[in-house]
Parts: C-alpha cells; structure tokens; sequence
C-alpha cells in the first residue's frame, strides 16, 4: 500500500487561472463554507482555455474546480474524506495548489478511525461536494504527515481523513476534479499508479 498522501505533479499551472478572475471578489459573495464551486458548464470561468486545452491535451480534462478560502490561523474543528454522491463513495483524489508564493499553511492526513463520521454536505447544486468528518478528539496527533502544497500542482488524498492548519498567512486554494466516467479510479494506490509519469518524487514528511 502507497501510505504518502500527496505527491508533487510535474504539470504547468503557470497560465491555469484567468487573468481576469478576482479572487477578492469572491468574498463579497456569501457562502457558508467559504467555497466556491465551478461544474463542467462554468470551469472556465475560473480557468483559460489555454490551460483546459493542455489538460486535455496531455489525457487530464477537468471536470470540475473548487476553491477554498481560509482566513488567517483558521481553526477547523473537523477532518474529514471527501464523497461523491450516486453512490456516496470516497472522491479518492484531487489534484490541488494553492494561490500565490506566499503559502505557510499544512494539508494534514490522519488515519481513518473506526467509528463511522458525520455526514455533511456543502454544495448540493453545484459539483455536490458531500465529507464524512470527526471531531479533531477522533485522531492521534502523533501519528499525522503533512504537506504545505504551496504554488505547485498537487496530488492529494482526499480519500482519506484531512484537515488544513493556517497559519499567518490567507489561503486561497484550488482543487480540481475529473469525471468518474473518464477516471474509474477506486483507490489511492490506482491513482498513484495513474499519474506516475507526473510524479516528481520528494520526501515524505511526518509528525
């Protein structure tokens, strides 16, 4: 079993984002979980044609984006695994970065406890974004790996439980989905497998 929860993706994010998108403006629009979320019909609003044409040039067509936005030493008080709807089954991975050079925030892992979590979803008419989470009290602290994404294409596990440490700076992060259709990807062994040939291989960092 592969148990490193993200690897680095040699893939060009330089030009993914519009030049025209406003993230500020984003905070002027109310939304519960600090989310916003793009489907296949709006994805390019957030991203240039340039971009999807080259994902789906090189085999990886987004088929949805989320951002998330943090504020400054944001306490989530919850982990959780991201879960598709129709079935509700694990949304095994993403592929995430985050916004800007000036990145000081962790994606932390946890192992998955036995007690089932709370259902809860965010978005139900957009992408349909549902997690199962726990309390923080559910998971060991000592027995956690985590990763400051950064400005950097990044594959992450969100099969499996997560949290986001912030720390002085804001976060502004964007993850992107793909089609189950296209991708009938069941694990995260099956999705590191998948994007090998993209994997830039950097250390594992544990807590």
């Amino acid at each position: 079993m592969n148990n490193k929860p993200w690897h680095v993706l040699d893939i060009d994010i330089s030009n993914a984002v519009r030049k025209d998108f406003d993230f500020n403006k984003l905070k002027d629009e109310t939304t519960v979980w600090d989310l916003w979320p793009y489907n296949r019909n709006t994805i390019n609003q957030l991203f240039t044609p340039e971009w999807l044409t080259y994902m789906n040039d090189i085999g990886l067509p987004p088929d949805s984006a989320t951002i998330f936005y943090r504020s400054p030493f944001f306490v989530e008080p919850m982990a959780h695994v991201d879960l598709f709807q129709n079935p509700i089954r694990p949304a095994v991975f993403a592929l995430n970065w985050v916004v800007g050079d000036s990145d000081d925030s962790e994606m932390i892992w946890f192992d998955t406890p036995e007690t089932p979590g709370e259902y809860i979803l965010y978005d139900e008419n957009e992408v349909g974004t549902r997690t199962m989470a726990w309390p923080m009290s559910f998971f060991d602290e000592d027995k956690m790996t985590r990763r400051t994404l950064g400005n950097q294409l990044t594959l992450v596990a969100t099969g499996r439980p997560h949290n986001i440490l912030v720390n002085k700076n804001p976060r502004w992060c964007i993850s992107v989905r793909f089609s189950t259709r296209t991708f009938n990807i069941q694990s995260w062994d099956e999705a590191t497998a998948f994007f090998s040939k993209f994997i830039i291989n950097e250390p594992l960092t544990t807590c």
